[in-house]
């Protein structure tokens, strides 16, 4: 498998210590929310085309700068420097280069699809945590939860590994029939034709075939070829030497497949519009144990959500789900799927509920990379009843963390509403910041006509 990183086949001294540097880099985790603040910034409608353009040009002309640096800092390590004294110097090449790199990634928004010609590459930033470097002749499309498929091509993934894992979440790519799974890891996915192949190059990934989870660890490799091999000669699924598959208790390798071919037929079926068939199928799947039945379970309430249009429906799915799999591999996911759904629910009664959910979620994965739209949620229902002081906590908790240009949007006006309503010194003050930075924000009406009515005698 060919390597996708920059600079890595190069023959040229200087090139060959800038590749070493940005090797080097990685061991330095990137600050994400500042990332996502810049793009932002860049990207708000409201900005003027005057000042859009003068902020372009310094920001072109700084990066032009700072590559200029680096590769100068570079090639002066390579000309001037004894062998044995260049470690040093790499080190401070790549603390300039790579956040420079970083910066320059542009992000790809849920609903997303990249696609490379020839001869091309690209380093785009996931909404769920993770970088990805594609190759050419790549497609990379990003679903509506934000989580990546590979279509076809190759793409290397580097998700930064939680200080707490018991508090990560996976994050996982599809591709094909398959999908990997991981809590932190750099790893290079490869689709070509009815091939698929993943090489692990640091932390571990479980690869999900219906009921089959493969485990693989740094410098290991699996492919889709050797596992259909092995299958067929031993009725096993192929893992990396030392490295046993995973069946689900009690299946038998016929059982694994019918679990394979049902899974496929499903996502058929729902591919072509007709999610009652998928649901037939789905249910049968459901029936059974194992990794084929926990992802059917979660599927369902999605088929109900997004193509039948029947929230109560889908909620009661995804409750299956968690009755079921209280640990499962896509319970955050379930836990999200419930509150986006009864958020955006005509039924007044379901806001107590929402308010017990998105309180739990919060609870429960305190580093989740969604915890600032929750936070916004809570902030939002709390203010609805009323109760603005509990309100301002959760919106002051936005900020902090990774919200999208909504959410803080939205968080921004309500703590302003809410001084408002509180009759706080500050109020003024926050109404104006929140117009200040957000002129055509969603809620920039209305934040005048608070403003105008503080102001009137």
């Amino acid at each position: 498998m060919s390597d996708l990183r920059w600079l890595d086949d190069a023959e040229d001294p200087a090139q060959i210590a800038l590749r070493q540097g940005l090797d080097e880099s990685e061991r330095f985790a990137h600050s994400e929310l500042m990332q996502r603040r810049v793009w932002a910034r860049v990207s708000d409608p409201a900005r003027t085309h005057r000042a859009t353009r003068r902020a372009f040009a310094r920001g072109a002309f700084v990066a032009s700068l700072a590559t200029v640096v680096a590769v100068v800092v570079v090639q002066r390590v390579s000309l001037t420097t004894p062998a044995g004294a260049r470690d040093g110097a790499r080190t401070i090449a790549a603390s300039v280069a790579a956040p420079l790199v970083d910066a320059l990634a542009v992000t790809a928004p849920a609903g997303a699809i990249v696609e490379t010609g020839a001869g091309e590459r690209m380093v785009r930033v996931l909404p769920r945590g993770g970088r990805a470097e594609i190759g050419p002749r790549t497609l990379v499309a990003v679903d509506a939860q934000g989580r990546p498929e590979l279509r076809h091509g190759e793409v290397r993934f580097s998700v930064a590994t939680t200080a707490n894992t018991a508090d990560a979440q996976k994050f996982s790519v599809r591709v094909a029939s398959y999908r990997v799974v991981v809590a932190g890891a750099r790893f290079v996915v490869k689709a070509q034709a009815q091939s698929v192949t993943i090489a692990v190059e640091d932390g571990e990934a479980e690869i999900w075939n219906g009921s089959h989870v493969v485990r693989i660890g740094s410098g290991e490799t699996w492919s889709s070829d050797a596992a259909a091999h092995d299958a067929r000669r031993a009725g096993v699924s192929h893992a990396a030497p030392g490295k046993a598959p995973a069946l689900a208790p009690g299946a038998t390798a016929e059982d694994n497949q019918q679990d394979r071919e049902d899974l496929a037929a499903a996502r058929a079926a729902r591919a072509a519009a007709d999610p009652r068939r998928a649901l037939a199928i789905y249910e049968q799947l459901a029936s059974r144990s194992g990794p084929a039945a926990e992802n059917a379970l979660y599927e369902i309430g999605g088929i109900y959500h997004d193509q039948l249009k029947q929230s109560a429906k889908a909620v009661a799915a995804w409750d299956r789900y968690r009755s079921r799999y209280p640990n499962g591999l896509l319970r955050a996911e379930a836990d999200l799927s419930v509150i986006d759904t009864l958020e955006t629910s005509q039924n007044p009664a379901d806001g107590s509920r929402t308010l017990s959910e998105a309180l739990g979620f919060l609870k429960r994965y305190p580093h989740s990379e969604r915890r600032a739209e929750v936070a916004r949620v809570v902030g939002d229902l709390y203010r609805g009843r009323d109760n603005c002081r509990a309100a301002l906590d959760f919106y002051r908790a936005v900020p902090s963390s990774k919200a999208s240009s909504d959410d803080a949007d939205d968080a921004s006006f309500g703590q302003a509403a809410c001084l408002y309503a509180l009759r706080d010194d500050g109020a003024s003050s926050a109404l104006r910041g929140y117009l200040a930075q957000n002129p055509r924000g969603r809620h920039a009406r209305d934040a005048a006509r608070l403003l105008g009515d503080k102001a009137a005698p």
